[in-house]
């Protein structure tokens, strides 16, 4: 889907700001003729160089390396300071059972709804998985999904069809183009997704009887990866999702780049000296120019240059609706971008410094289902 990006109407404001402030310090009551025509040439200078810098760089801001260090200081001897690589860690289907069936969940009766809280425990989740602590925060599509099977009542009833809701299934039921507008919800649906980004799931239900027990099918994605190991800087992964292109290595920071679409997908593993997985402990996004924003920004600087030159011909006055008029006939639109061919620049931080890196991308996903009952 091609549409103007935030990325292009920053653009315009940028455009639009830039000319206003040209305009503005060009022209003052007691100039006289000539300082006004100075000032307006400096200004169209100034405005033509900031074009021509953005031009040839890689981002509307420059892209700056900030130094991020541990609270701690690194000590190789301390197991918390690493991580298992995913694809060296062999998932215990009956843990995983254990996971789910063991969690402290809670029941609430609240207007005509019985609200279920149930502990999400990512962290937890992902040490399980061989996964980074912050795996499920990075790709919250990615969470367990629970669904309701049955009800068992205090009376002894039981029910297999009832209304509930979870934010998962609010999505699915509301979105319209995978975007949900929140002003189409019921109260208490606004209610329950309000909840989507918490510590726990939540479900509500709408029936009217004390429940006992409540079975559920919880529905896990196992991804399966394909691991790139990378020694050599700068260098270029070909995978089946795109290019990821490692920039450097700069103590315990690892720069690289890649389609937007893959940031959250895509594991990155910073390697100590001795093959162990560093623990991540920050990262930095900062989105990229495509090369039709480059050229647009181009177009613009030579746009300046005309006016500049226009302005000392004496072709255009040195006058503000003068020069304003050159711009509003000759300025180019912003181009449309496909927000699915931009890359991002990150930046990862880890616990230790780096030698080498691991990019693992995921190649298929596999869903585990999982039976369990929360009794109260």
């Amino acid at each position: 889907m091609s549409f103007i990006s935030e990325e292009g109407m920053n653009m315009v404001k940028k455009i639009t700001y830039l000319l206003g402030l040209c305009l503005l310090t060009s022209f003052g009551a007691n100039a006289t003729p000539l300082e006004e025509k100075q000032r307006a040439l400096a200004n169209l200078q100034a405005s033509r160089e900031y074009m021509e810098k953005i031009a040839n760089s890689d981002s509307l801001t420059p892209l700056e390396f900030v130094p991020q260090q541990p609270q701690n200081v690194f000590n190789p001897a301390d197991k918390h300071n690493f991580v298992a690589l995913s694809n060296q860690i062999e998932i215990d289907i009956n843990q995983l059972q254990s996971f789910f069936t063991q969690k402290q969940s809670t029941i609430t009766f609240k207007g005509s709804y019985y609200f279920l809280n149930i502990p999400k425990e990512s962290a937890k989740l992902a040490e399980l998985l061989g996964l980074e602590m912050d795996y499920f925060m990075q790709n919250p599509q990615l969470h367990p999904l629970f669904t309701p099977t049955s009800i068992e009542f205090t009376d002894g009833t039981q029910e297999t069809h009832f209304d509930y809701f979870s934010p998962s299934k609010i999505f699915e039921d509301k979105n319209l183009d995978g975007e949900l507008f929140e002003h189409y919800l019921s109260e208490i649906e606004k209610a329950v997704y309000a909840t989507k980004d918490s510590e726990y799931t939540q479900v509500a239900f709408d029936v009217y009887k004390p429940i006992k027990q409540i079975s559920f099918q919880v529905e896990l994605p196992l991804t399966q990866y394909k691991s790139y190991l990378v020694k050599d800087i700068p260098m270029t992964i070909h995978s089946q999702l795109g290019d990821i292109k490692l920039m450097k290595i700069i103590g315990n920071a690892v720069v690289y780049r890649l389609p937007t679409e893959m940031v959250e997908n895509v594991i990155v593993h910073g390697i100590y000296q001795d093959g162990r997985a560093l623990s991540g402990i920050n990262l930095k996004t900062e989105p990229l120019l495509t090369e039709s924003e480059k050229l647009y920004h181009r177009q613009l600087a030579n746009l300046f240059k005309e006016a500049h030159h226009q302005v000392t011909q004496g072709k255009i006055k040195a006058e503000e609706s003068a020069i304003r008029q050159f711009f509003q006939t000759r300025q180019p639109f912003p181009p449309e971008v496909d927000e699915k061919k931009r890359y991002t620049q990150v930046t990862r931080y880890y616990t230790g410094d780096v030698s080498q890196v691991v990019f693992q991308v995921p190649e298929k996903t596999e869903k585990r289902k999982f039976d369990v009952v929360y009794s109260f």
